[in-house]
């Protein structure tokens, strides 16, 4: 009889147990999946004041800091020669070697290095580079009647926050070209 008492309170309790134990659980439980993400700055840049000369193949813009965090900015140039095909009604791209293209970059604030143009200072919130000038020369094979021709500069930009070494990652590079401002935090 003893037992039988002791196994029926010990179900009871342990049925109580189970009854606290679900209720707490599901008082810290919430089945709808939230967002928990946040957004402490952004990084944003725009290109501002851009100039195309199509006859003298000049190009000159400059860039501005939309976010408000400190950024980074560099850009990569890359030239290409076209000519209008009249037997297909369109641009071709043309097989000119690289070596016959010329790229004249005037751009006292930037920093060449490995392909890309830096700009020395760290942009803040609205402020603005310094004008960047790009000017292009083309040798033309004379299989290529000189009106039918077009230079473009195709221009890639790129913005990083500042902070943290983040310009590692994001720009694959170990370090930054000398002569850019750095920071320190």
């Amino acid at each position: 009889m003893m037992k039988k008492k002791f196994l029926l309170i010990f179900l009871i309790l342990s049925l109580i147990f189970k009854l606290i134990a679900t209720s707490g659980f599901m008082l810290f439980t919430d089945l709808v999946q939230k967002d928990m993400s946040s957004i402490s700055g952004t990084v944003s840049i725009s290109l501002v004041d851009e100039v195309m000369d199509e006859y003298s193949h000049t190009k000159s813009f400059k860039i501005e800091s939309n976010g408000n965090l400190p950024t980074y900015v560099r850009i990569k140039l890359i030239p290409t020669v076209e000519y209008f095909d009249d037997s297909v009604d369109d641009w071709i791209i043309t097989d000119i070697p690289r070596s016959d293209i010329s790229i004249t970059v005037d751009a006292q604030d930037w920093i060449l290095s490995d392909g890309y143009y830096y700009y020395k200072d760290i942009l803040l919130e609205n402020e603005k580079t310094t004008d960047v000038i790009i000017s292009c020369g083309v040798i033309i094979p004379k299989t290529i009647s000189y009106e039918n021709i077009r230079v473009s500069i195709k221009t890639i930009f790129e913005s990083c926050q500042a902070r943290n070494e983040l310009w590692k990652d994001e720009f694959d590079i170990d370090s930054l070209p000398e002569g850019v401002e750095t920071i320190d935090y």
